[in-house]
């Protein structure tokens, strides 16, 4: 007679791990719930509720770039930069993504690195319609940083300038102090040698001097011409537009002028509207031209 054998028992199911969090909404719903944390300036709580949409729908961008920006409430620029890059793998062309990794670089100091990534999302930010009126504001930002680029590297060149100037100064110095030297110790007639070393060396001293005072002249009596500058700001044009009356104006200073003020060149006074406004490339050429050999131009106010 045959032992009826006893069934197998079933393997009992892996341990839950205690740290996954208790998950009782869809990703959307812990989204707009992490939304109104973020209004609340409630930003850790709101990130908590983006960490949930993440877990629950990782190939979502937005709620990568949901969180990095409650992390840069918080502070914490590294793991915001990884959120956006994260979000950048999802969507290349995710503007939300280059916008806030920019800014993330740009608190942690990294000011080149949030140059670049503005570039990036001003380029794509130029392509979407959602983006059309926040791109102003982005090309803003960006030339403030591009302006402070520049004034930090000017500032660099300015204080080489002043090592070098000290240096070859301490040259002529110790120069003339070691001839002078010889020419107490082996000269009979040393007072005269000497009188004549000193006037070498101060002449010496007066034409370095003279090099890098007009070099810092040169710097402070900079000027854009006129031509080059627009008629209502006075800024140099970006974007150079002109109009039936042969005036040049910025674009979007003259097109703000006509939505705000009223549809008459404020120049000669007569009636126009923004379809009349024909770009002016041979103006923008020459705007262009002038920045290559002078840089600062774009950055002067």
């Amino acid at each position: 007679m045959k032992r009826k054998t006893k069934p197998a028992k079933e393997a009992p199911p892996p341990p839950i791990p205690s740290d996954l969090p208790v998950l009782t909404m869809n990703a959307l719903q812990y989204k707009e719930k992490g939304n109104q944390y973020f209004a609340e300036k409630k930003f850790d709580q709101a990130s908590q509720c983006y960490s949930k949409s993440i877990l629950l729908d990782p190939g979502n961008p937005a709620y990568f770039t949901n969180r990095a920006i409650a992390e840069i409430q918080m502070h914490q620029y590294e793991e915001a930069a990884d959120d956006c890059k994260k979000a950048i793998e999802l969507d290349p062309i995710n503007v939300k993504g280059f916008f806030y990794l920019a800014k993330a670089c740009y608190s942690m100091k990294k000011i080149n690195q949030a140059v670049e990534e503005m570039q990036k999302a001003v380029k794509f930010s130029q392509t979407q319609e959602k983006w059309k009126e926040q791109k102003n504001k982005l090309e803003q930002t960006l030339q403030d940083w591009q302006r402070e680029l520049f004034v930090a590297r000017e500032e660099e060149v300015i204080q080489k300038e002043t090592d070098l100037n000290i240096f070859l100064a301490q040259l002529i110095i110790d120069h003339r102090d070691q001839k002078i030297n010889e020419a107490r110790s082996f000269d009979y007639n040393s007072e005269v040698s000497v009188s004549k070393i000193t006037n070498e060396s101060q002449a010496r001293l007066e034409m370095v001097n003279k090099l890098f005072e007009k070099q810092e002249e040169a710097r402070l009596n900079r000027d854009i011409p006129d031509y080059l500058c627009c008629k209502i700001s006075l800024d140099i044009l970006k974007n150079p537009v002109i109009t039936p009356s042969g005036i040049t104006y910025d674009r979007g200073n003259i097109e703000e002028h006509l939505t705000k003020v009223g549809p008459f060149d404020p120049s000669t006074m007569k009636p126009l509207t923004i379809p009349q406004l024909i770009p002016n490339l041979a103006m923008k050429e020459a705007v262009d031209a002038f920045i290559a050999e002078n840089e600062w131009a774009q950055y002067s106010k």
